[in-house]
């Protein structure tokens, strides 16, 4: 003998994953690609930075949230001397995290 019941819905009350960072604004189809990637990555602490003219650098796998943002600022520089961070560990970057190079670049100068 059946019940006729169905298995109660258990989505209520069930988080959904966040919505996925969107892309720098300022990056090319190219770049958003690889801002795909940093975002698919699964090793921790990671970080991404971003220059005003579409220059990007990403690091994953490192040992703190602090390291990855060094090292992604220290990629981003290859191609510009200002970089920001743009997101570190899968989260937007906070305002006292979002550290540009811009003073240091000026100091060089």
């Amino acid at each position: 003998m059946t019940c006729g019941t169905t298995a109660p819905d258990l989505s209520h009350g069930i988080l959904s994953p966040p919505d996925p960072l969107p892309p720098p604004h300022q990056l090319n189809e190219a770049a958003r690609a690889e801002f795909a990637r940093y975002l698919a990555s699964m090793l921790p602490h990671k970080a991404f930075a971003v220059s005003p003219n579409g220059g990007y650098g990403w690091r994953a796998g490192r040992a703190s949230a602090d390291d990855a943002g060094r090292d992604s600022l220290a990629a981003c520089m290859k191609w510009s001397p200002v970089c920001t961070l743009y997101a570190v560990d899968d989260q937007l970057a906070e305002p006292s995290q979002a550290r540009s190079t811009e003073q240091s670049a000026r100091a060089r100068q």
